[in-house]
């Protein structure tokens, strides 16, 4: 969508599992939109590095989108959870000091919210709670964090989206992974391609 609104961007990304940082970015654009990575390649530029290595950007960011975060759920996770959505979200917010005009999107999660109260509030935020996860967890410390970053910092425009789980595509339901809750969907892919082998129906690769 920013690049159909004729932003010019800069993505910060890693090499993983044989491909670059450039080559990760292509594919994610073109799962996502096949027009986009094609038509708009010119308005995009790839760095290789995360939030803990950042190299130096030249010139005026006016947003700034973290996108990267830890998804993991289980407890022996726990340390690299933290170190990723909280102490990774602390290295964006420094990034943010060195623009100082840029403004701040951070996608965080519906379950920050506290699991013992049964209404979910747009302002209430209670990392003292119990938490079923870590992944949870670190993001409500993650908000915590911008929010004081942001009663700060004069001027300073964020925005946290709350989504549910969302993975692949909506009207498809094609997919790159499964994970989280959704590797249990991945069981009923799996015995709905046996049931499709044993009576010679075409497998549906997603």
């Amino acid at each position: 969508d920013f690049l159909k609104r004729g932003y010019s961007l800069i993505f910060l990304a890693r090499g993983k599992d044989g491909q670059t940082a450039a080559e990760r970015v292509h594919s994610a654009l073109e799962f996502a939109d096949p027009e986009i990575s094609i038509d708009h390649r010119h308005m995009y530029t790839v760095m290789e590095g995360d939030l803990f290595s950042l190299p130096e950007v030249a010139g005026r960011i006016d947003v700034i989108c973290n996108a990267s975060g830890a998804t993991s759920f289980a407890e022996k996770d726990r340390t690299e959870t933290m170190q990723i959505n909280l102490h990774g979200t602390e290295r964006m917010l420094r990034l943010s000091y060195k623009h100082k005009h840029s403004e701040i999107l951070y996608p965080s999660t519906a379950f920050v919210n506290d699991p013992n109260c049964p209404v979910a509030y747009e302002r209430s935020l209670n990392c003292a709670s119990t938490y079923r996860n870590p992944y949870a967890e670190s993001k409500c410390w993650a908000e915590s964090d911008i929010r004081n970053w942001a009663l700060r910092k004069e001027g300073c425009k964020v925005f946290i989206y709350r989504p549910s789980i969302i993975i692949g595509d909506s009207k498809t339901g094609f997919t790159t992974n499964f994970f989280g809750y959704y590797r249990y969907m991945r069981a009923f892919y799996v015995l709905k391609n046996i049931w499709n082998k044993k009576n010679n129906v075409e497998e549906e690769i997603y």
